[in-house]
């Protein structure tokens, strides 16, 4: 448990990971791994994406992931339902996803 944060900043830093998701179990739980992340790889561009964002904001983020304006996208399981994102190159579960569904 303790070392899924450094498995993705190694992810990040040493294989140059990008156009990527990581699903976590939580809004709170997304929030506190995207400040972790953007905090210990200021290189990288990292987004949280949840259900506190209004929807302009769910919106502007998801057409800045689309045209390569971010590394990874930080977002729980519920709030991926029905994304529509191009080229992704990795999809990271942090979490057990709570809705196997």
């Amino acid at each position: 448990e303790s070392r899924k944060p450094i498995a993705i900043i190694y992810l990040l830093q040493d294989k140059s990971l990008t156009k990527a998701l990581c699903f976590t179990k939580s809004v709170e739980s997304t929030k506190k791994l995207a400040i972790l992340l953007q905090r210990t790889c200021p290189n990288k561009r990292i987004k949280s994406f949840s259900s506190d964002f209004d929807a302009a904001e769910r919106s502007s983020l998801l057409n800045s992931f689309n045209s390569n304006q971010i590394d990874l996208l930080i977002c729980t399981d519920v709030a991926a339902r029905g994304l529509d994102l191009c080229n992704v190159t990795a999809v990271i579960n942090y979490d057990t996803p709570r809705y196997i569904k």
